[in-house]
């Protein structure tokens, strides 16, 4: 009986050692992991190149940059997902000095993008969001640089719903700036906050 008892214990405590052994292996995966300077979990530098002149804006798959699209240059900047499908960010396409926001995505909340223009050896740029609204959005930010835009989002989606969302409007001219994802509780020195204009509900 004592016997019986001690081997169902033994068994339940292999169990849940497996268990978590487990979660904690699947979360590594599904977690971007941070890279170079120890707390950027995403980089993404404008340097590869492909031109193709049959793909339109919504025909766009191949990651590379620019594009020429109907005779002008069309820059995609696609964001990695994680391996269960979820977005962690934001589908955007630039043609010249325009945005054209396409395809909505999400990122988990207390998260911050952020532009570092390599040149200048700054940041130029930073934002807090977790959401982008599905609208199509064509702005001139030519002169503008970087600017940021937070609203309210909602979707009918509950995930989504009542998340604080901004879109980054950026001029890539300059090919030589990055742009990295921090998580708020490693945001390096110098950013303090985002560039946000808010938007009124209606």
């Amino acid at each position: 009986m004592y016997t019986l008892l001690l081997i169902l214990i033994v068994l339940l405590y292999v169990l849940v050692l497996a268990f978590f052994l487990f979660m904690g292996f699947k979360f590594k995966f599904l977690v971007p992991t941070p890279i170079q300077r120890g707390h950027e979990i995403f980089e993404y530098e404008f340097n590869s190149l492909c031109t193709s002149t049959t793909l339109d804006a919504k025909q766009l798959s191949q990651n590379c940059d620019p594009h020429t699209w109907n005779g002008s240059q069309f820059t995609r900047l696609e964001w990695l997902s994680n391996p269960n499908g979820n977005h962690y960010f934001c589908h955007y396409y630039i043609q010249g000095n325009t945005f054209v926001y396409n395809k909505m995505a999400y990122l988990p909340q207390n998260y911050w993008i952020t532009i570092y223009d390599t040149d200048k050896n700054t940041t130029v740029g930073s934002a807090r969001y977790s959401t982008c609204w599905k609208e199509s959005l064509k702005n001139d930010y030519s002169k503008a640089g970087v600017k940021n835009t937070m609203t309210r989002v909602s979707a009918a989606s509950g995930l989504l719903a009542n998340y604080e969302g901004a879109n980054v409007f950026i001029d890539f001219t300059n090919k030589k700036r990055k742009i990295y994802l921090y998580h708020e509780d490693f945001l390096p020195p110098g950013i303090q906050g985002p560039v946000v204009k808010e938007k009124e509900e209606d």
